[in-house]
């Protein structure tokens, strides 16, 4: 008889060859009212379940598939693991279920009302149970394996919830929740056009430390939309405002053009998208869009003259030194700054001192960013900075530092490496 040995999660399981079993007849009748069939599945403690996210992949995909794979092995449908923390990870895999991402991770396509919709994440050490609710909000409870109460139990030590955004109508439709066992993560992406989010939820393997990425298309803020000062009423701009106009969509080249060749204080032509278009008397907060929430795409356009260089602002609705707005500014002499999120873009010298000059920027629900001067795009190179630091000795010499080992394992011996070297040298 052929033997073969499988060691999955601390217990070590023996696979023999198909024994002859006497026949045994089971009716299933779909008229009856009676328990519903749903599988044949297993139930294992679990001890060192963790320990499994750390074989090679190759030996992972095995023992996977000697658990799933129909016809191969086991043929699992359920598989649940009772692990240390106290919480409970099933995994269900039907012969008739689409593959998708892979047949063993954990698909959502639609949030969940409370903690009966979670998925298990952890460390062996910390433990969360996480849900997405309907509004968008992301929402876990955390354990601890040392916390027990008086009955023996492990209890909860925390709750946390994480709100994203302010208006959730349009965060609930094209919802993908997956639990990737590979490496412990909850991924999450939901909402559309400008108010989609990214997110990701993990535990630190090494560390006792609880990670959570957010990202959305153009954070939101309650801040006034402020107009040539930022939002303590400092880097007020020094010159002269034309016309500005604000758009909640993100006007096309043709658009611009148009606008940047008109005269300064020229009325705007008529725009379904038009939020407010005058010549404001700067530094000013714009009164009918004091505390408006930008949920949508995003055009700002102004005719400018700025007297002196340095820091000035043109546009500002961000919280100073954070992520959650836009800021549209010039820098030190006459260079451009556009700031959305956690994004920037520069460029350098791009105004001139007493003369009009027209600068926009569009936001499309894509997430596509343009920039404009004088109705052109405005392309970016690389800057100052970079530039400064690209000549500077300990910079070249970390870099081909770097290159070299990447080459040395990419090549294999060291002295093919060193050939590829000496070749790119030359």
């Amino acid at each position: 008889m052929n033997h073969k040995y499988v060691r999955l999660c601390g217990v070590t399981a023996m696979l023999l060859a198909p024994p002859v079993f006497a026949q045994t007849n089971i009716v299933l009748d779909d008229a009856d009212s009676g328990r519903i069939f749903e599988g044949i599945g297993a139930i294992s403690q679990g001890g060192t379940s963790r320990n499994f996210v750390d074989y090679p992949a190759k030996q992972k995909s095995e023992i996977l598939d000697y658990m799933f794979k129909p016809k191969i092995g086991a043929s699992l449908q359920h598989f649940k693991v009772e692990a240390l923390c106290g919480m409970a990870l099933c995994a269900a895999r039907l012969a008739a279920e689409p593959v998708t991402p892979s047949p063993y991770e954990g698909v959502w396509d639609t949030p969940s009302a409370d903690y009966n919709g979670t998925m298990p994440l952890g460390n062996g050490e910390i433990a969360l149970n996480a849900w997405i609710e309907p509004s968008g909000d992301l929402r876990f409870y955390i354990a601890w394996t040392d916390c027990w109460n008086d009955n023996g139990r492990l209890v909860k030590v925390g709750a946390v919830r994480i709100k994203v955004g302010d208006d959730p109508t349009e965060r609930i439709t094209k919802f993908r929740q997956i639990l990737t066992v590979k490496d412990g993560t909850l991924s999450a992406r939901y909402g559309k056009g400008d108010a989609q989010v990214e997110l990701r939820l993990w535990v630190d393997a090494n560390r006792p430390l609880i990670c959570v990425e957010v990202q959305t298309a153009k954070p939101p803020n309650k801040h006034p939309l402020r107009i040539g000062m930022d939002q303590s009423g400092g880097n007020q701009f020094r010159g002269t405002f034309g016309r500005l106009g604000v758009y909640s969509a993100a006007l096309n080249q043709a658009d611009v053009k148009a606008l940047a060749a008109s005269v300064p204080d020229a009325k705007a032509p008529e725009h379904p998208a038009r939020i407010f278009s005058a010549v404001p008397d700067c530094p000013k907060s714009l009164p009918d869009l004091d505390q408006r929430v930008f949920v949508g795409a995003l055009t700002i356009e102004a005719r400018i003259k700025p007297s002196a260089g340095g820091p000035m602002r043109i546009a500002d609705k961000v919280t100073p030194g954070g992520v959650d707005g836009f800021l549209f500014d010039t820098l030190t002499g006459l260079d451009m700054r556009l700031i959305l999120g956690d994004k920037t873009w520069s460029k350098e010298a791009v105004y001139t001192t007493g003369v009009w000059q027209h600068t926009a920027f569009t936001l499309a629900r894509d997430g596509r960013v343009t920039v404009y001067i004088n109705g052109k795009r405005v392309v970016f190179g690389i800057s100052k900075q970079d530039k400064k630091m690209a000549q500077d000795d300990p910079f070249v010499l970390s870099r081909a530092y770097v290159l070299q080992r990447y080459m040395s394992a990419c090549v294999g011996p060291e002295s093919r490496a060193k050939d590829v070297v000496n070749m790119l040298g030359n």
